[in-house]
């Protein structure tokens, strides 16, 4: 699977604090006025419990990278499920014939981890200590488009429930951050049929952007979720509305697109 580095203010959830972005920036600011979105489907079971699907941008040369679920084309999914305490995707490299077991523990579990911003660095073993642990998570999709950025990721409440992840960065926002940052409470917020979790906050801490809302989906009985973020510089509602207006509804459209079903016990004992 591709590695994408993901430091972008929507990892900070999920306790990566750098608060910078290392996505490529496939397409920049010239051409985001120009680019027209294309979207790819992305569709697979979850446990044989939940048959899930959403788009997001299709991979193209020079644009968005799309998502990475484990096949080279970049438009299958692979199903999902747990063994063992650990979580597995089906994929097929470019080497295998057949589609296999992928580990994807680093995507849903994620990684506990020393907060950078509340330890102490130790040049002795070239580690952080003694500072606040959090979960670090990889994500399937993400992309940086002109001035705004876009991140999918599957995660495990086992691992991190929403309110923790939201309940750690209040906490940055009261003990690191203070006066550079604003927020408003969570609010809940339905579209179609799926009741959204929302948070946003405005920090000048963050580089390249200083405004971002984190959207949380539970999947059935919450041991899932899904959370889906945007990230973008709050002067471009005044300066260039018109970029923020698309990269809004490009934006939108991601959030609007997702469909879980659950499925029969009938049909998943077949």
């Amino acid at each position: 699977m591709r590695a994408i580095l993901v430091l972008v203010i929507s990892a900070a959830l999920a306790g990566c604090e750098l608060l910078a972005t290392a996505v490529p920036q496939r397409i920049g600011p010239p051409q985001e006025r120009l680019y027209v979105p294309q979207y790819s489907n992305y569709s697979f079971t979850l446990d044989n419990k939940y048959h899930i699907s959403h788009e997001y941008f299709t991979a193209q040369d020079g644009g968005p990278w799309g998502c990475s679920y484990h096949y080279p084309d970049g438009k299958t999914v692979g199903d999902v499920f747990e063994k063992d305490g650990h979580v597995f995707q089906m994929g097929r490299s470019n080497r295998e014939p057949k589609p296999v077991a992928y580990s994807i523990d680093r995507w849903v579990l994620g990684t506990r981890t020393i907060s950078p911003l509340t330890g102490t660095y130790n040049p002795q073993t070239k580690k952080v200590e003694g500072g606040k642990t959090h979960v670090d998570f990889k994500s399937f999709c993400a992309d940086r488009v002109g001035s705004h950025t876009y991140n999918v990721s599957l995660r495990k409440s086992s691992a991190e429930t929403i309110d923790e992840g939201i309940h750690h960065l209040m906490w940055l926002f009261q003990n690191v951050w203070k006066e550079l940052v604003r927020w408003e409470a969570p609010i809940e917020v339905w579209r179609g049929e799926n009741r959204w979790i929302v948070f946003k906050f405005w920090n000048r801490a963050m580089y390249l952007y200083d405004a971002a809302e984190e959207w949380y989906l539970p999947i059935g009985d919450g041991a899932y979720y899904y959370n889906v973020s945007f990230a973008y510089k709050s002067s471009d509602l005044v300066e260039n509305p018109v970029d923020y207006a698309k990269a809004r509804a490009m934006f939108d459209r991601i959030i609007d697109s997702f469909q879980i079903e659950q499925i029969a016990p009938a049909a998943s004992a077949k």
